[in-house]
């Protein structure tokens, strides 16, 4: 008996928010483990729309260059703003500053890591970091940062990542938490948090010491200019991120309703 097709469109509901790790943790199982199990996972934010030929573009790098994860470009919807072309920085910099280390594509290019923004995952990646891990992003996280937290997995894992220089993406929302980030107390609390606990969980030696001394001394710093602005509040959630990180707590904010 010839078994069924899935249908074009899978709505699966949770019972609660599970954050956006998680979240994607439940639609990768789901794809993997159907009557007609993916090939590759695209995942891609609700706040986005994607050029018509995005999703091939990236699959062709894949095939091309023999790449595990493939990224795509990522620019401001409204202005067309280039947001996200590749991480360059050195991996162990992963918390300095991305745009001083933005340059101009060249074609398709290996990279240190991509944005979950939009992320194509071939399911082989994804197989065995299940058998491993028994899961896919970091659910612990619950909220930003587990993008950095995959990405450096599966390179310790010997997988390829590349950036698709044709695959365009474009966020609608992507400047209210980079442009304007304090004013979004989530993402001010979560990536303040989820760096302090990326990094110790992934650097070590020199540069966990280099960033023991650098990190903190830039959110005290945010901080004081939250404050001279007249924002206390903001200045409140950065705090609350910097000792959670350091106090190890992981999961959903408790002031996360």
């Amino acid at each position: 008996m010839s078994q069924s097709p899935e249908p074009a469109l899978v709505l699966i509901k949770t019972k609660e928010n599970l954050g956006f790790a998680e979240g994607n943790n439940v639609a990768i199982r789901y794809a993997l483990r159907c009557a007609q199990p993916a090939d590759y996972v695209f995942l891609l934010n609700n706040d986005t729309w994607i050029d018509p030929d995005c999703l091939t573009q990236a699959v062709g790098v894949s095939r091309k260059k023999r790449a595990d994860v493939v990224g795509c470009v990522v620019k401001e919807s409204k202005t067309g703003r280039l947001l996200f072309s590749g991480d360059h920085r050195p991996p162990h910099l992963f918390y300095v500053s991305y745009y001083w280390f933005r340059h101009e594509l060249q074609g398709d290019e290996p990279t240190n890591m991509v944005w979950g923004t939009a992320m194509l995952v071939h399911q082989k990646v994804l197989r065995e970091l299940d058998n491993i891990h028994g899961g896919f992003f970091n659910h612990k996280l619950f909220l930003y940062a587990e993008d950095y937290d995959f990405c450096f997995k599966i390179k310790k894992m010997g997988y390829k990542i590349f950036l698709a220089h044709k695959a365009l993406v474009y966020h609608k929302h992507k400047e209210s938490c980079v442009k304007r980030r304090y004013q979004n107390s989530f993402c001010l609390y979560y990536s303040t948090r989820n760096t302090i606990l990326v990094a110790k969980k992934y650097l070590s030696g020199i540069w966990l010491f280099l960033f023991h001394g650098y990190y903190p001394l830039t959110k005290i710093k945010d901080l004081i200019f939250k404050l001279k602005e007249g924002k206390p509040h903001e200045a409140v959630y950065l705090l609350k991120g910097l000792k959670d990180g350091y106090l190890n707590v992981y999961g959903k904010w408790k002031e996360h309703s």
